[in-house]
């Protein structure tokens, strides 16, 4: 059978058996972390460090394509990485994706001995995917159940089963703190990218007067202001507050 008829089962089961993962859908390999994880279990080089795997976050994910483009230099893998339209987490684009890294493992298999789960401790927690969260609840909502049960039945509640309830609303709670948390982070790290490249733009700016007031009429300051200053189709300028005159 060659790769090409392999099915969205068949690449499953290849893959959660060569990383030790329990993946349900191709979909989830958008995030990128996988395909780094398949390029480590060959070569034993990707910073899995940096690595985030359960991440959700589009600036995360970025990132994770960022580590396996610098893989595919590294190793002289000329295969194009349509980063884009994989991080939108569609089938069609990992499925064909993940075709071609099958491919690619089997013309160059590993050469020792691999264990991902211990590699995979490496890696940086990203945001808690929903998927976890739902399974917390989940979980949580089964401890509510078996204790409804035991009061039902007469029988009497255990310690633990008591104390599942808070138990896993406590872990909900620290998912949510830790979520915040990534993304003050993540908000923070965008502030700073947004200003930096605000500072260059307004630098530039200030070179382009400077040097018009000499030439008025050079044709590539005037293009370069036409960029500075176009507007996007749907942008509005926000307008000044009106100045209240009423004295208090």
């Amino acid at each position: 059978m060659s790769n090409t008829d392999l099915s969205r089962t068949d690449l499953l089961q290849w893959i959660n058996n060569l990383l030790d993962l329990n993946y349900t859908r191709i979909e989830q390999l958008g995030n990128g972390a996988a395909y780094c994880q398949i390029i480590d279990s060959i070569y034993g080089d990707v910073p899995m460090q940096k690595i985030k795997f359960d991440t959700i976050l589009d600036y995360e994910i970025i990132q994770n394509y960022k580590i396996l483009q610098n893989s595919f230099l590294q190793h002289r893998i000329q295969k194009p990485i349509p980063i884009e339209r994989l991080a939108k987490m569609k089938f069609q684009d990992n499925f064909e994706f993940t075709q071609w890294f099958k491919r690619f493992f089997d013309i160059h298999p590993p050469t020792r001995e691999y264990n991902p789960s211990e590699r995979r401790k490496l890696c940086s927690e990203g945001i808690v995917s929903s998927i976890k969260l739902s399974k917390l609840k989940e979980s949580r909502s089964r401890s509510n159940s078996n204790i409804s049960d035991a009061k039902l039945f007469g029988r009497p509640k255990s310690i633990n089963s008591a104390n599942r309830p808070s138990n896993h609303s406590a872990q909900i709670l620290e998912v949510l703190k830790h979520q915040i948390q990534k993304l003050q982070q993540v908000n923070q790290a965008l502030e700073k990218e947004r200003n930096f490249y605000y500072q260059k733009l307004r630098d530039v700016e200030i070179e382009v007067q400077e040097c018009e007031q000499n030439d008025p009429n050079n044709l590539l300051l005037k293009k370069i202001q036409s960029i500075l200053y176009k507007v996007e189709d749907g942008f509005e300028i926000p307008q000044d507050p009106e100045i209240d005159n009423e004295t208090f």
